[in-house]
């Protein structure tokens, strides 16, 4: 679903300067400036911080609009925290101190969208979620310095993967399928030093349970829970450690089983691999959809997923479902744009609310009370707690000090 264009550009502030802050946001925010306007990038250190303003600059990103400055450590976060022009604050951080940063944006009043996962472990990932969730709430005269706004500032959660169209039209073409019966997921992918993100220290971090096994399952527990829409209820799991470079597990096998009674297995291999492979399969009473990732068939250059369906002999789809086809990468481009909708939409709610030099009317005066500005709900820290919520339970299965393997029920998320 395409977000509206906001009146005018939602100024926003980059915290983080590491590989996918630069390689991944830096493009689309170049791309994305009727929609948001950068402002400023931040990082722990002087080097990174200017080091991406530079490289900003150089992608063109100066060319319009005022220029970006680069800030760093406790005395530019609290510039950006300050800041009048700073309406919200997207955060490409190491998982073990973006929680802290969350929390501290939010009460500076600033609408936050965090890269997944939510946090470092479960128990962390709740704790964040049960004070942020008070943080959002209305917003009020006597507690906040920005009483004009109808309620608190949003919180997002930036999944990519389940912002992908290729899943969106999985799910639809699966809603047709009848009962589900199996899920498979597969994803094997080469992390040796050729790997730019082999060297990451964050997830080397000891106490970072899972490693790259945790960083990257929920991306594909996300896609997978969104294309079924349906809750993993328990999982059993086994990993091994192969390769000494990786930090363990670097191979990982899950089986799941689903809230309708469904069943699936989700396998993960971080080994020197031949390729990149990562599948989703779906098989149902009425057919099997995949979801396909990497290069387009025609070897034509692009990359991105490739939905596929097989039918009974016979059977065919109603009309109105859409038929499989290839999709270009999106999720991070549509996430950021659903994002920067709410916020401004947020905004421009706060303006009609306060009405503009007495020339229209305040509805709130009259008691008509304007609807929430809700975020999309796959940007939604509920459905991240529940992606890291499976993960959590895998690795939980998988260390067991008892007997790998045993069945661990998947915690249910607060709503």
């Amino acid at each position: 679903m395409a977000a509206q264009l906001p009146s005018r550009p939602v100024q926003i502030a980059l915290l983080g300067a590491g590989i996918f802050a630069r390689d991944a946001y830096l493009p689309i925010l170049k791309a994305s400036e009727a929609e948001i306007a950068l402002r400023f990038v931040w990082s722990r250190s002087q080097g990174s911080a200017e080091a991406l303003a530079a490289a900003w600059v150089a992608a063109g990103g100066a060319a319009r609009g005022a220029a970006v400055e680069a800030v760093w450590g406790e005395e530019g976060l609290a510039r950006i925290e300050r800041s009048e022009e700073v309406e919200a604050c997207v955060l490409v951080l190491p998982v073990q101190v973006q929680p802290a940063l969350v929390l501290r944006l939010l009460k500076a009043g600033k609408h936050v969208m965090q890269e997944k996962p939510i946090a470092a472990d479960y128990p962390q990932a709740l704790a964040l979620h049960a004070e942020a969730s008070l943080l959002s709430a209305p917003l009020s005269a006597a507690s906040s310095a920005r009483p004009s706004s109808p309620q608190g500032p949003l919180w997002a959660v930036g999944e990519n993967f389940r912002l992908e169209p290729a899943f969106d039209q999985a799910r639809e073409i699966i809603s047709h399928l009848g009962t589900m019966l199996a899920v498979q997921v597969v994803a094997e992918t080469s992390l040796t030093p050729a790997n730019k993100y082999f060297p990451s220290q964050w997830r080397r971090d000891p106490d970072f349970t899972g490693a790259f096994i945790t960083d990257c399952g929920v991306h594909y527990v996300a896609a997978m829970c969104h294309m079924t829409g349906r809750r993993v209820w328990s999982v059993a799991a086994f990993a091994s450690h192969q390769i000494a470079d990786v930090p363990p597990p670097d191979n990982f096998a899950a089986t799941l089983k689903f809230e309708d009674g469904s069943v699936g297995t989700l396998s993960i291999s971080f080994s020197y691999t031949p390729r990149n492979h990562m599948v989703w399969r779906v098989v149902c009473v009425g057919g099997t959809v995949e979801v396909r990732r990497g290069p387009h068939s025609s070897g034509d250059g692009r990359f991105g997923y490739t939905v596929s369906l097989d039918l009974p002999p016979g059977a065919s789809l109603p009309p109105s479902c859409p038929s499989p086809s290839f999709h270009s990468l999106l999720g991070i481009q549509q996430e950021l744009s659903l994002f920067a909708a709410a916020v401004a939409a947020r905004r421009d709610q706060g303006t009609h609310t306060q009405g503009e030099a007495g020339n229209q009317e305040d509805h709130t005066s009259q008691g008509i009370a304007s609807p929430p500005v809700s975020l999309d709900p796959r940007l939604s820290p509920l459905a991240a707690l529940g992606d890291l919520a499976i993960m959590h339970a895998a690795v939980q299965s998988a260390n067991s000090p008892v007997a790998a393997g045993t069945p661990q029920p998947v915690p249910v998320v607060p709503v």
